[in-house]
């Protein structure tokens, strides 16, 4: 299955319904649930996937393009996160375990 949502700015309503501030975009394969979310600018993309069955996921935020954040996390909820430079690198990183 999949699907998408649309959220309009309420105070700016047109007829050509061009002012989309957040759009939401999903699809499932098996038992992996992936989710897109945009911004107005299409500048800002956040990914999310998630194993329903298991519970790892990830999650990636990009601006323009380039990767500013991203997480994972297995089916016991212990994971990893990293924050990246404007080159790629990572300035900064960590885990976690539960």
């Amino acid at each position: 299955s999949s699907g998408t949502m649309k959220i309009y700015d309420i105070f700016e309503i047109t007829d050509s319904n061009t002012n989309v501030i957040l759009n939401y975009s999903w699809t499932r394969s098996g038992d992996v649930l992936s989710l897109d979310i945009t911004d107005f600018t299409g500048a800002v993309l956040i990914q999310l996937e998630v194993n329903e069955k298991t519970k790892a996921g990830s999650v990636v935020y990009t601006i323009t393009g380039d990767k500013l954040y991203e997480m994972e996390w297995d089916a016991q909820g212990n994971g990893s996160w990293a924050y990246f430079g404007d080159e790629g690198e990572v300035l900064s990183e960590g885990e976690w375990t539960i």
